[in-house]
């Protein structure tokens, strides 16, 4: 199995190399698993007893729809994403089914397809079929229906979106491999 080290802030990749063992215990007070791997250290980067993250590719699912956990919410009903309809700016409720997860991604098994941008940041606040200004987007003027004429800057409810796209694209888009 194919081992990346990780520095402990999960962004510098140290080494690749391979897996030698896994230990089958839960270190409660860390709630981390020891496990060796076998490095080559041509950088010099790795050190003995050195805390790393590291990363294993167990598999690769195939044309799977990922989107950051962020845009994940559950609900009563189960769960749901808020998928940002065209160019009208509004949101809708959409219900999934979760697949599996990592740290920063989750696997939707039904109810969305790649390339729909959904909201990742400001749901808390949101409703089906409420208005959202996305950052990027231009300033609301007066008099042009903004709330009450006043200018909003761009993000200004809080909400963020992030179209759907493959896993090897940037964490914060949705993706679909």
């Amino acid at each position: 199995m194919t081992v990346t080290a990780l520095d402990q802030t999960r962004t510098t990749v140290l080494d690749t190399g391979v897996l030698a063992s896994l230990d089958n215990q839960v270190d409660t007070t860390t709630g981390t698993v020891k496990a060796k791997a076998r490095f080559a250290n041509s950088k010099l980067a790795l050190f003995p007893n050195q805390f790393v993250n590291v990363e294993l590719l167990v598999r690769t699912i195939e044309n799977a729809v990922v989107v950051p956990v962020t845009a994940m919410r559950r609900g009563t009903s189960g769960d749901y994403v808020y998928v940002v309809n065209g160019d009208s700016r509004t949101v809708s409720l959409r219900p999934v089914q979760r697949g599996q997860a990592t740290v920063d991604k989750v696997v939707v098994t039904s109810g969305l397809k790649a390339g729909e941008r959904v909201i990742t940041e400001g749901a808390d606040r949101l409703k089906d079929g409420a208005s959202v200004v996305l950052p990027g987007d231009q300033p609301r003027m007066p008099g042009s229906g903004g709330a009450g004429g006043k200018r909003q800057r761009p993000g200004a409810d809080g909400s963020r979106a992030a179209p759907a796209s493959a896993p090897s694209s940037p964490a914060s888009q949705a993706a679909g491999s």
